[in-house]
Order: structure tokens, then C-alpha cells, then sequence
């Protein structure tokens, strides 16, 4: 008895060392597509913005560290990303963005209102808000969503506004 379940163990490992078996009828798709909205644009020659120059421009570098959640009892999902600004995300400035599909169905992205430098109506310092926190959100039980953020200002010119990270 011992030696049979030895064998069958090693069996079951080796399938088990074949890979991931992708179940049929799925498809992978991809929920978002560049968008655009407000930020702060690295200068030409610069590696940092400069405080005060938002403007509207691309979201098309980057969507990453996503999050989901499904509205309990239905196939409607709704997903929240980080949207890097301008053509390139060498340099780690980003908002979030919100993913909407109704029915599990792509239908649309955008930059999350308030906290950007164009909805927010002013370019008076401080700039508005030139970052937020990492994406997260949530149904509640009537079928809400909810999503936390906490915006910050960082000041990478030489009014040292911000300590650049030395909190």
C-alpha cells in the first residue's frame, strides 16, 4: 500500500509540472485604452515638473498595480488603476483611474475628478494635486462604490516645499 501511494504521488506531481491549464471559453481582454487628462509634464532636458504647469496630456504610458471588484450578485466589475502621465513613466508620477464594465464587458476609462490639476479649477500654489496613493475600491451592500485616496503635493523644484520624500 505504501509503494502505490508513493507512485501515485509522484504521478500526480509530474501532471501537476505540466502548467497551468487555461479552462475553456475564456478570453484574456484588455480593459483599458490610453485616455487623458491632467498633469504636470517633465521639460525637455529636466528629470522632474515644474510646480505649476499642468496641463492636459496623455495617460497612454502606463496602467499598472490594478484593482477590482465584482458588485456581489452581478458580472459588473469595476477597476481602479494607476495612470502614468505623459508618453513615458520614467519618472513616478501618477493619478488614479477608474475602469468600468458593466455586464464584464470593457467599456471605458478615465482619470479619477478631484484629484488632478484640471478639475480642481486652480493652478494657485499649492498646484492642486500632483499624486495620489495606490489603487483600492469596493462595493458596499447596496451596490455603491467606494474607493480610498489620499492626494499629496510633491515639490521637486527649489522652493523645498516637500522634503522629496524625507518624511
Amino acid at each position: 500500500m505504501l509503494s502505490l501511494y508513493i507512485a501515485g504521488a509522484t504521478s500526480t506531481d509530474a501532471s501537476a509540472a505540466t502548467g497551468w491549464q487555461f479552462p475553456a471559453g475564456l478570453t484574456n481582454v484588455v480593459a483599458s485604452s490610453p485616455t487623458s487628462g491632467g498633469g504636470y509634464p517633465v521639460p525637455p532636458g529636466q528629470r522632474v515638473p515644474d510646480a505649476g504647469t499642468c496641463r492636459t496630456g496623455p495617460f497612454n504610458a502606463n496602467h499598472s498595480e490594478s484593482w477590482i471588484a465584482v458588485k456581489p450578485g452581478t458580472e459588473d466589475l469595476v477597476g481602479s488603476s494607476k495612470f502614468f502621465f505623459d508618453k513615458y513613466s520614467t519618472f513616478y508620477m501618477f493619478y488614479l483611474g477608474a475602469h468600468q464594465m458593466p455586464h464584464g464587458t470593457p467599456s471605458g476609462n478615465n482619470q479619477i475628478q478631484g484629484y488632478d490639476c484640471l478639475s480642481t479649477g486652480t493652478q494657485a500654489m499649492p498646484p492642486s494635486w500632483t499624486d495620489t496613493t495606490d489603487p483600492n475600491l469596493d462595493f458596499d451592500t447596496t451596490g455603491r462604490v467606494y474607493q480610498t485616496m489620499l492626494p499629496f503635493n510633491s515639490f521637486f523644484d527649489a522652493t523645498k516645499l516637500h522634503p522629496d520624500g524625507e518624511i
